[in-house]
């Protein structure tokens, strides 16, 4: 037994979390696309989970976040050393609908005249769980409109959750077309919570004044060049958990700041933002003598400081949304993880403000770095392990039939969209301020 091993299972062992030790792992990773779906070469039958998602998720072996050769598997056996097998079909900045689309392109049947039969890409061969986090990047487009139209916040929430439950449901029939039963297919999909980004908040500060002086300015993370083993990696995030042992279960000064509030309402924070009070909320200098005229104007100024803005906006709708997105799961009838707790930043979060990400679990202000993954992988393996997701439940296998009608009728749409589209009394809106301005006459 390696020094890191005994060290890994004894940390375990005193927090009271169940170990064994891990012999070998395996990790594939490839990008989905709608032209070549994906190659058999991606997965072998011992394949036990599939992760769909966005670059939060397939950067566990890209350095400088990640770091792993293992990927996922690295940081999984932090919370149960196992045997792990794991396909990552995640894709640098894909958003539901570029999933969505894609899984539903690779499900389409060879003939779709003749019926169900064998489907167009027979290589598209998954584990039969899935692991799923997506919508980040949806929210990250929605967010550079919400800066000029900042009432449009709740209904990019509703629009993307409404992605994401849509996005479940595909899932579900994919699941099914291998042979699962509706239950089956279910109980075999985790939805892991969108996570916040560094934002600007009250106490902590604007984003660079956070380490983050611009978008890919790397100032947070354990590593300056890549680690000499997957050893190192681990030993690394098992001192960090061990220091901060409230984000995986243990107490401390900081674990009640971990559990935020269930949220204030969008709706009051654009009555905040609007009200009599928006200067001193905000900290804005610009006065015209109109009230309501300053209130947006200053809204706007205070988002657009360095690189705040998407993120500040990105990280409010997501945690404005956490209900919203816990109640697209329910409805499902898949499984949710909730970790934003562990990933708010706790300074601000124990007065109030729970919308900012703790920067130290980040690389830059959108992606984590090894001790981002480290808080993930401890969970999500735990999770997994608790329920025998280490092990193939059965070989993975082609689809035996392509989606149909009644498929898309239980999915509810047949395509979805990342940005939530424009509305009548936004545009009306855009010519009022036109005239307001004096631009239009």
């Amino acid at each position: 037994m390696t020094p890191r091993k005994f060290s890994l299972y004894l940390f375990c062992a005193i927090l009271g979390f169940p170990a064994s030790l891990a012999a070998e792992d395996r990790y594939y990773s490839a990008n989905l696309t709608t032209s070549s779906c994906i190659s058999a070469s991606a997965a072998d039958v011992q394949t036990s989970v599939t992760l769909f998602g966005d670059s939060r998720i397939d950067w566990a072996d890209q350095a400088p976040y990640g770091w792993s050769p293992g990927g996922w598997t690295t940081f999984f056996d932090l919370g149960a050393p196992r045997d792990w097998n794991v396909q990552n079909l995640s894709v640098v900045a894909w958003t539901t609908e570029n999933v969505f689309t894609s899984v539903l392109q690779c499900l389409q049947p060879t003939d779709p005249s003749s019926g169900d039969y064998s489907p167009l890409h027979p290589g598209f061969v998954t584990a039969k769980r899935y692991v799923v986090n997506a919508g980040g990047n949806d929210y990250i487009l929605n967010s550079i409109t919400a800066l000029y139209m900042p009432w449009r916040l709740p209904r990019m929430s509703q629009h993307v959750t409404r992605n994401q439950e849509y996005l479940m449901r595909l899932l579900v029939v994919a699941l099914k077309k291998q042979g699962l039963t509706d239950a089956q297919a279910r109980e075999n999909i985790l939805w892991l919570a969108t996570l916040p980004a560094v934002a600007r908040l009250p106490i902590s500060g604007t984003v660079g004044e956070q380490c983050f002086p611009s978008l890919m300015n790397e100032c947070t993370g354990p590593f300056a060049q890549t680690p000499d083993t997957i050893s190192a990696i681990q030993d690394s995030a098992t001192s960090f958990l061990e220091r901060n042992v409230w984000l995986i279960g243990g107490e401390s000064a900081g674990s009640s700041a971990y559990r935020p509030p269930s949220g204030r309402r969008i709706a009051d924070f654009v009555e905040s933002v609007f009200g009599s009070d928006v200067r001193r909320n905000l900290g804005g200098d610009i006065s015209t003598g109109n009230p309501y005229l300053d209130a947006y104007l200053n809204w706007i100024a205070w988002n657009r400081e360095e690189n705040s803005h998407p993120w500040t906006l990105t990280s409010f709708l997501v945690y404005s949304s956490r209900p919203l997105e816990r109640a697209a799961a329910e409805r499902v009838g898949v499984h949710y993880l909730d970790l934003y707790p562990e990933f708010t930043n706790w300074r601000d979060c124990a007065a109030g403000f729970c919308w900012g990400a703790n920067p130290d679990l980040f690389q830059d202000p959108v992606h984590f770095n090894v001790y981002g993954y480290s808080v993930i992988g401890f969970h999500l393996g735990q999770w997994m392990a608790a329920r025998g997701w280490e092990s193939p439940w059965a070989p993975p296998a082609a689809p035996v039939t392509g989606v149909n009608d009644g498929d898309i009728a239980e999915i509810g749409t047949d395509g979805i969209s990342a940005a939530e589209p424009l509305q009548t009394e936004d545009a009306w809106f855009i010519i009022g301020l036109c005239f307001l301005f004096g631009i239009c006459h």
